[in-house]
């Protein structure tokens, strides 16, 4: 379940100041493995739990279930745009069944896009 626990680090935020006319962004590149469960993740901020009367669009409220879960984002709900998330659990008597390294080799040309 989402809460505060989780940890939630903003990798692209913009329009800074809100400035739609002149738009400045930060962006900082995504690392590799941030999905592993290695990672060190120690110097990531927590999440930020928000209210649904914080939250827009309403939309996401109403089109899942959240009984119980809270809404979390990074600390700047309007600028952070592209944000990841890391949380472990753990459960007593657990053993792993798969890797978190994918199978899939996204670094080269996407095929459907091989001909253009």
């Amino acid at each position: 379940m989402t809460n505060a626990r989780w940890k939630a680090k903003p990798f692209f935020t913009g329009p800074l100041k809100h400035d739609v006319k002149n738009p400045k962004v930060i962006h900082t590149p995504i690392p590799e493995n941030w999905f592993a469960i290695d990672f060190d993740d120690k110097s990531w901020p927590s999440a930020k739990e928000y209210s649904e009367e914080q939250v827009n669009p309403k939309e996401s409220f109403y089109k899942a279930d959240f009984k119980g879960a809270k809404f979390i984002w990074s600390d700047d709900i309007d600028l952070d745009n592209t944000v990841l998330f890391r949380t472990r659990i753990e459960k007593e008597g657990w053993k792993p069944r798969w890797n978190t390294k994918p199978n899939l080799d996204i670094t080269g040309p996407l095929p459907w896009r091989a001909g253009k």
